[in-house]
């Protein structure tokens, strides 16, 4: 399948959503997403990075030091906004105009509460502190952050 036709079906599915709620939904988001880096060799070391972490229970090797400053940059901040900007980012890049709709309205909130779904109990393991990092909702309002757990 091509690059455009892996746009069209992810614009057909995501246009026929009022919102992204599910874990299957999520899922196939990023499956098609992996398609898409492939056909278009595109750099998206956040969507990559993602990608992996909802398909294993745990991510503990093998993170990019982009990656690894982002989540730097999430635990001092306290909220995971710097990693899901990244991520909107290189969806932005990546996807053709009509798929991109779904980051620019309630579609995005629930999408990332949808991906906070999925990868619920996968920590980020940070073997140099001893730490586990885990993606949680927090209860002020639509944000998203990661909790950090000593092991």
């Amino acid at each position: 399948m091509s690059a455009p036709e892996i746009n069209d079906k992810l614009s057909t599915f995501l246009r026929d959503r009022n919102t992204i709620e599910e874990d299957f939904e999520v899922v196939y988001i990023f499956v098609e997403l992996r398609k898409l880096l492939e056909q278009t060799r595109s750099e998206c070391p956040f969507i990559w990075f993602i990608r992996n972490w909802i398909v294993h229970s745990k991510i503990d090797q093998n993170i990019s030091e982009c990656v690894r400053d982002i989540l730097r940059s999430c635990i001092e901040n306290g909220n995971a906004k710097p990693l899901l900007q990244k991520i909107r980012d290189e969806l932005r890049a990546l996807l053709t105009e009509p798929s991109t709709g779904f980051l620019d309205d309630c579609k995005a909130d629930s999408f990332y509460y949808a991906l906070q779904s999925v990868l619920n109990d996968q920590p980020i393991i940070v073997p140099a502190c001893a730490q586990k990092l885990y993606l949680v909702k927090q209860q002020s309002g639509l944000t998203l952050a990661l909790k950090v757990a000593d092991e």
